[in-house]
């Protein structure tokens, strides 16, 4: 047999560890649970509940695929079903469907997408996502049928974000009979981040999964229990009326149910509300919902409900019994009658609420096998509970809160009067006014200790403690400390940084907030044992001695620093702050860079207590303006302790990252360190790093894809300027001061081909690396206006320093390999061997044999990827297709051969594999398997997982090898590790600002950035070249000859690749380049009333395909299966665009997005020229104005020498087949009579696919639920189709009155479908016997009996008749060759349809015409009262005889 040959294929990733300095202690955030600690649980789901998110745009796509026995409301027969999905506070419907009875499967197949922006990761944790099933009604509102609710949190914390094909229960909240079931829906729901994969939620389902499989519990056989949650009373409540008091209701709300208190007015003096009632909230279990609120409102007879706060808790704590017994929890929401989007997040957020609010005591617990639920709220029955709640939680301990505030420090306002305001527990203690005229105060205050009755279980969840900046009467500021970081008595004073309240508007940026030294003590009241010594708590604050010292500011230089200029540069200067001292270099700014150098050290003459209670150094950067205001691009904050008190050496830097207050602010970083020294000793440095000379090599291969530089005028002849200055120190002249190309070519995608060479210093340390700035501009009218397109950044130290390093590692672990080989060599005693050039032909012969061990690289990977340094080798595998003929294998035996065969290919069909596997195993492409079954049919076996492969193309014949799937990943080729690094450094040309937009004129439009920053920032173009950085003069470096020596191939010879890629720029290659467009999905929605239209522009230089005229009506999930050959020269115009278009009739098209792909990065990767099969990848379309995906598009691209140009792969997709579905309805039996004379009038109704319907004649009179038809209903349909279902209706026809629904029944023909269009023939459904024998052997028949379904009074279904059905797909040329009639009409053939038996037939024999017109029943009921009435009759004419009988007798005697 044939071997296998593996091949290594080895991704290593590196990380990359970045120091980030803390600032003073952040304010700790507080639990609103009662009884425990958040804590990482796992709930029922398998759902992380401390899943990370991160601020910006959510996307929500859901997939409605199907839904099955959608109860009807109000008891009626069928309903208009419309599903509504709400989620961000935004709602979107499919179509209505018409007349679904209880029993039925319908389809939609339709996609909705919501889009969340800029939401906060605390927003997120809250967020749900609603599906509502409504009946649609033209005139009225829609009657509720049922409804699903996911909680976001848990789709994002699934693979890939996401559930696909997955059938959810609907119920209905506000219905009495919440435990039943009103019907299921099968849905895909993804919840996508900005830079997330894509999820195709209508991927190829699993056709051996059935639903009945799928439907396994929580869905099929949900479990409803009893939530209760009693809520007995609230205390210190806002005042939120005029009157000093507010009328307080609760809302509890989980899954979709809410109900509410009765609304009580709180106790003027306490502020307490009193309700004892409980919520009775009925839960389907186990439920995708894990978040259960409690949100506390102030009635309002005039104006709308003001909010007061909220409690958030955890349904998984509630079911275990954590808050079984009364427990307090704290309320926490904005400032009272604060208003806005600040106030309503704090008052749904309470954990980034600014206010206490109040706490409320109440219990919760599920309630499981109860035999009824309720939604409701009552009072609660407990006897005496009143007088229990008084007696127990109306009294508790008395705690105190002892506060000292010392200094502020940075505070937003420079001059002005400030104090301070510390709260708790419904208590607040308030510091003196005072004046400022630094920013900076000094307080030194112990305030007046605060005594608070806490009640008793309340001290299990202490609220936390809010200190407040007050100015101009306002609390703009705020921090929020948890108490048990407030225990320690003798705690000390701390730096905390206060937060702007948002709500309060007065301080709008997070940077000016401030900071204050505050201790604060939180314990048990002992009036007894009161001992205010401990901690020095008694002794009056004096404002301690402060010590001069002299802050040495060594700033070096930053880099990356955010625009704040509409060109792409910024004019930076520095403001260093510091307990109330300045320094700024404002009348210096550095001119026109990202990346200055300052080199400078500032001292700055300090006063502070002591280092470690001295105030955090604040480093600010602003961009200089001219006319407007000076725009904050960023600060960074130093702990004072971290200055060194060396004065003999300059302290080491650090790079310290610049923000604007929060993390996601985060833009460039700034290279400082600090010296303490007293005023008598300053020292003076020099701290100018060790400059070495290097020569810089910039080979530029051009400028691709830029944007003009002025209005609508095109690109003209772009050229690049490098600006030498930037790598010289300040101050220092430079003779040549820029170097630029020439402007040669024209357009959009010049390209340049020309070496930059020049020599510079640059410091030896690769800390202090210096950036190289450099611009584009384009060449106007002759070189009279040179406009500025856009400005890039080059970080020489990425390129002065890697080099060496891995030349290092290289020749360390040859020395130890050599003299461990001379140490065991016997005979030999020392052996010297040379490295020099020179000698390296002469090599000793002992170097031959050795085997080195790989390169240990872990020292360098925290600062490059190792895969950085490798490449694929080539794939030499056989391709799969060899196992399509084991007859080509020799001395094996069959058994042998498909025993192989199912090793291999099960191997990739039954697990999700990744592309280093495919790759190494050479499964890109795999041709399908086939197999003979018993009824001599090829059939395909092991199809491989279609979580990773797409069958592409079908077979015209059987095997032909047309068909075949191939692997696909879910992102963009050169995001996997299978692509490595690209072969040439590419940087993105930037133009606009990012800070100070609003006081900036543009007419570039501005977006809103995760920071929330408005920006103008956009790519306006891309720079490619080849860089490296030599030693001057030129050394000789081992590099390549170890590499050569020791056949390491994890050490290409990065110079050899330099120059072999220099070389090849050189020669223009004449390619082809096929791309393959198989689908897109997830398409955004440009209509406003319907789906996107889409079609597709491909462009590669200037080439356009436009598939405007094939454009598809109303998909997000358009198929193309399209291939297209262009002919390029590379190097050249090689940025292949592919945009996604809306078509409209009137008004111009709509850009859906763009994905661009950069062929010269592919053509020069080794990884790719060694791959001999190309995978799809899938590719995100962008808008510039968007920085979420738009869609995805899958393709794949290959390129080709001209010479050489293989026959394109067919993918075009099996055109729709035409089928004749015929359906002939014989008879039924068991059918409940709807008429009162025990009779029916039946016909059958049946559609497919939600196409028209038809229906049979009608059995008038049918007595006993058996009717009789013989009908054929033929329809006309395509394949393959995304579900095949037919649906099956028994109706009782009324001539005044609207016709009666009874029954139905649906099913699915799927695989029938599939089969037929697979083997082009007449195929007949098959199902359980008519015959009782053939019932008994379980045989099956080309007729069989269905089973109809309805709904009865209580919701359940229950059995309505079954009907005795054939069916079959037949072609539509047979149809044609040999039709059949409809209903019994000629040609009534195959089979011939007999008369219906049973029929009503006229008479004039009266009794058959009762017969016939009424039941059995009813007949006997005729029957009955025809012998009474001649009873009655007889005895009318008897009686007279009887009386005059017994007259006579009487009278005889």
């Amino acid at each position: 047999m044939q071997e296998k040959i593996k091949f290594l294929f080895k991704f290593k990733k590196a990380t990359k560890m970045s120091d980030k300095n803390p600032a003073k202690k952040e304010p700790e955030q507080s639990d609103t649970n009662a009884k425990e600690k958040p804590e990482n649980d796992i709930n029922e789901n398998n759902q992380p509940s401390n899943i990370r998110m991160k601020l910006g745009d959510y996307m929500v796509h859901i997939f409605i695929e199907q839904g099955r026995a959608l109860m009807p409301p109000g008891g009626a027969d069928t309903s208009d079903p419309v599903i509504a999905v709400t989620a961000f506070n935004q709602q979107k419907s499919t179509k209505a469907l018409n007349d679904v009875g209880g029993s039925s499967i319908v389809y939609w197949g339709e996609h909705i997408f919501i889009e969340g922006k800029n939401i906060h990761p605390e927003e997120f944790k809250d967020q749900r996502i609603t599906i509502e099933v409504r009946d649609h009604n033209k005139l009225w509102k829609d009657a509720l049928l049922g409804v699903h609710e996911i909680d976001m949190v848990y789709i994002y914390s699934q693979k890939d974000h996401a559930i696909i094909h997955r059938w959810v229960v609907l119920s209905n909240p506000e219905d009495e009979n919440f435990d039943v079931v009103r019907g299921y829906l099968k849905i895909g729901v993804s919840v996508l981040y900005e830079d997330d994969k894509a999820v195709d939620l209508a991927i190829r389902e699993d056709m051996s999964i059935k639903d009945k499989e799928m439907l396994l519990p929580p869905h099929v056989k949900p479990v409803t229990v009893q939530l209760i949650t009693q809520i007995l009373k609230a205390e210190s409540l806002p005042i939120m009326d005029t009157g000093g008091t507010l009328d307080a209701y609760c809302v509890a709300r989980f899954a979709g149910a809410e109900s509410k208190t009765s609304t009580q007015a709180a106790d003027k003096a306490t502020l307490s509300a009193y309700w004892y009632e409980e919520i009775y909230l009925p839960v389907l279990v186990p439920s995708v919902t894990n978040t259960m609120s409690l949100t506390f409102w102030d009635y309002d007879s005039t104006s709308a409900d003001d909010l007061v706060g909220s409690v958030i808790f955890s349904f998984d704590k509630i079911k275990r019994g954590l808050y079984k017994d009364y427990f307090w929890a704290n309320i926490y929401g904005a400032p009272p009658l604060a208003e806005g989007e600040a106030a309503e997040f704090m008052n749904h957020v309470p954990q980034h609420a600014s206010t206490w609010r109040g706490r409320v005591l109440l219990r919760q617990w599920v309630e499981d096998g109860v035999s009824e639920t309720y939604k409701k709220t009552q009072k609660i029955s407990e006897p005496n509970i009143q007088i229990k709640i008084r007696d127990t939680f109306e009294v508790g301990q008395e705690f105190e809160i002892r506060a000292q505030i010392l200094s502020g420090n940075a505070l937003p306002f420079k001059k002005g009067k400030y104090s301070v305001v510390v709260s708790w527990s419904g208590v607040e203690s308030i510091s003196s006014l005072q004046q400022t005229e630094t920013a900076s105060i000094d307080w030194y205050e112990t305030l007046k200790r605060q005594i608070c009755m806490v009640p008793n279980l309340a001290e299990k969840d202490l609220p936390d403690v809010f200190i407040y900046l007050v100015y101009e009467d306002k609390r703009i500021c705020y921090a929020r400390i948890k108490p048990s970081a407030c225990i320690n008595k003798n705690s000390q004073a701390e730096w905390v940084s206060l937060i702007p309240d948002k709500s309060i508007g007065k301080v709008k940026e997070n940077w000016k907030a401030g900071f204050l030294r505050v201790r604060i003590y939180i314990g048990l009241f002992d009036n007894d044992n009161d001992e205010l010594r401990t901690g020095n708590w008694d002794q009056k604050l004096i404002k301690p001695k402060m010590e001069d010292w002299v802050l040495l500011a060594h700033v070096f230089q930053a880099r990356d620093l955010p625009a704040a200029d509409g060109v792409g540069l910024s004019d930076p200067y520095l403001v260093i702050y510091c307990a109330g001292v300045e320094v700024s270099t404002k009348n210096k700014p550095r001119e026109q860079t990202l990346n200055p150098r300052w080199y400078e050290t500032f001292p700055m003459q300090i006063r502070i207590p002591t280092i470690e209670d001295a105030p955090p150094v604040i480093l600010s950067v602003f961009d200089y303006d001219v006319i407007s205001k000076d725009d904050m691009m960023g600060r960074a904050l130093i702990n004072l302790s971290d200055a060194s008190l060396n004065t003999e050496i300059v302290a080491r830097p650090k790079w310290y990252p610049i923000n604007l207050g929060t993390p996601e602010s985060e833009k460039g970083a700034i290279l400082c360190s600090f010296t303490l020294a007293r005023p008598m000793s300053v020292p003076r440095f020099n701290i100018t790093p060790k400059f070495v000379d290097k020569t810089v090599e910039i080979n530029i291969l051009g400028l691709r894809g830029l944007k003009p530089a002025v209005g609508f005028l095109p690109v003209k002849k772009a050229f690049v300027r490098v600006d030498l200055n930037s790598l010289e120190l300040p101050e220092v002249s430079q003779g040549v001061k820029f170097l630029q190309t020439q402007p040669f070519e024209g357009g959009s995608d010049p390209n340049i081909n020309s070496t930059l060479s020049f020599r510079c210093k640059i410091p030896e340390d690769p800390l202090y690396a210096p950036v190289l700035t450099c611009t584009v501009c384009d060449n106007l009218f002759a070189g009279l206006s040179q406009p500025l397109i856009g400005t890039f950044s080059i970080d020489l130290g990425k390129y002065s320093s890697q080099k060496s390093r891995k030349s290092q590692l290289l020749l360390d672990q040859f020395m130890r390999v050599t003299t461990n080989l001379t140490q065991n060599r016997p005979g030999i005693e020392e052996e010297k061997i040379s490295v020099e050039p020179k000698s390296a032909k002469n090599q000793p012969e002992i170097l031959v044999p050795p085997k080195f061990e790989a390169v240990d690289l872990s020292d360098y990977a925290e600062t490059e990827a190792k895969q950085d340094f490798k490449h694929l080798v080539p794939i030499k595998a056989a391709r799969s297709d060899e196992y399509m003929s084991p007859k080509g294998y020799f001395n094996v035996s069959q058994e042998e051969v498909e025993l192989e065969i199912k090793e291999d290919f099960t191997k990739f069909s039954e697990k999700v594999i990744t592309i280093e596997d495919a790759v190494n195993n050479n499964k890109i492409v795999i041709m399908p398997q086939y197999k003979e079954n018993k009824s001599k049919k090829m059939i395909e076996i092991y199809p491989p997982n279609p979580d990773n492969y797409l069958c592409i193309g079908y077979n015209r014949e059987q095997n032909d090898g047309k068909k075949h799937y191939r692997y696909y990943l879910h992102d963009e080729l050169e995001k996997t590790p299978a692509f490595q690094r690209s072969a040439f450094e590419e940087f993105d040309i930037l133009r606009g600002a990012s800070r100070g937009v609003d006081e900036l004129p543009t007419l570039h439009s501005t977006h809103q950035e995760k920071d929330g920053q408005k920006s103008t920032v956009e790519c306006v173009g891309k720079f490619k070249a080849l860089i490296r950085v030599i030693d001057y003069p030129p050394k000789w470096q081992p590099f390549g000859y170890l590499t050569g020596l020791m056949g390491n191939k994890d050490f290409p010879d990065e110079d050899s690749d330099f120059e072999t890629i220099a070389r090849t720029l050189l020669v223009k290659t004449q390619c082809v380049v096929r791309v393959y467009i198989i689908d897109a999905m997830s398409l955004e929605q440009k209509d406003a009333f319907s789906k996107s239209d889409p079609y597709f522009k491909l462009k590669l230089g200037g080439r356009v395909i436009n598939n405007r005229e094939e454009h598809q009506e109303d998909v997000c999930d358009p198929k193309f299966y399209k291939c297209y050959d262009f002919e390029t020269t590379i190097p050249g115009q090689s940025l292949l665009k592919l945009s996604m278009w809306d078509y409209n009739k009137v008004f111009p098209d709509s850009k859906i997005g763009t994905t661009i792909i950069d062929i010269e990065d592919r053509f020069f990767n080794k990884t790719w020229r060694s791959l001999k099969e190309v995978p799809i990848e899938t590719r995100a379309l962008y808008l510039a104005a968007s920085r979420r995906p738009q869609g995805y598009v899958r393709m794949w691209v290959e390129i080709h020498y001209n010479t050489i140009i293989p026959d394109p792969v067919d993918i075009s997709l099996r055109p729709p087949a035409s089928f004749e579905a015929r359906l002939i309805i014989w008879r039924c039996e068991d059918v409940e009579n709807m008429d009162f004379e025990g009779v029916s009038d039946l016909f059958v109704r049946a559609w497919i696919n939600q196409e028209k319907d038809k229906e049979t004649d009608t059995h008038y009179r049918c007595q006993r639920g058996k009717g009789s038809w013989n009908w054929r209903m033929k329809f006309p349909i395509s394949l393959p189709q995304p579900e095949n279902t037919v649906t099956i209706q028994i109706w009782d026809r009324d001539i005044f009155s609207r016709n009666d629904f009874i029954a139905e029944t649906s099913f699915e023909f799927n695989e029938l479908a599939a089969a037929a269009i697979e083997e082009n023939r007449r195929i007949k459904k098959k199902g359980p016997a008519e015959g009782w024998k053939d019932r008994v052997l379980n045989e099956e028949n080309e007729k069989f009996w269905v089973n109809c379904k309805k709904r009865g009074k209580e919701g359940g279904f229950e059995d309505g008749g079954k009907v005795l059905i054939s069916f079959e797909l037949v072609p539509e040329m047979r149809a044609q060759a040999c039709p059949v009639g409809e209903g019994r009409n000629e040609p009534n053939v195959d089979p011939k349809l007999p008369p219906p038996i049973g029929r009503f037939e006229w008479s004039l024999n009266p009794l058959k015409m009762i017969s016939q017109l009424c039941g059995p029943e009813f007949k006997m009921k005729i029957c009955l009262a025809i012998c009474c009435a001649l009873c009655c009759m007889a005895m009318i004419f008897v009686f007279p005889m009887f009386i005059s009988s017994v007259m006579s007798n009487l009278v005889t005697k």
